[in-house]
């Protein structure tokens, strides 16, 4: 069975170890509280703590998150270095797209945003 790069990665997690299917599917989630709190800072805090842990398989939730989290406190320039990290997964997935988008007329980079 053919998986995209994504999905192997899942699934080689899934047979070698539940508890990291749960942090990658806990990530996101977690990060949506702070965010709900407006806790930002933390959010992202924990956004690149999975990061370093488990580089391969950040979930496209907790990279929203982290977007939602640096537009909200206004550092573009992090929210730059994720995009530049996650491109091709952005360009993949609408609502990451919609948020980049977002995130670049918050920054006033209009032309960033086409």
């Amino acid at each position: 069975m053919l998986l995209n790069k994504h999905f192997r990665s899942i699934y080689v997690d899934i047979k070698y170890g539940i508890p990291t299917v749960r942090s990658y599917c806990n990530s996101g989630i977690n990060m949506k509280k702070l965010n709900d709190r407006k806790e930002f800072k933390q959010a992202v805090e924990l956004f690149h703590k999975y990061e370093h842990k488990t580089s391969e398989i950040i979930s496209d939730v907790a990279i929203d998150q982290a977007l939602k989290s640096f537009t909200n406190m206004e550092d573009f320039q992090g929210g730059s270095d994720i995009y530049q990290r996650y491109l091709c997964r952005i360009e993949k997935n609408c609502f990451t797209l919609a948020l980049i988008i977002h995130f670049y007329m918050q920054s006033g980079d209009v032309n960033r945003a086409h």
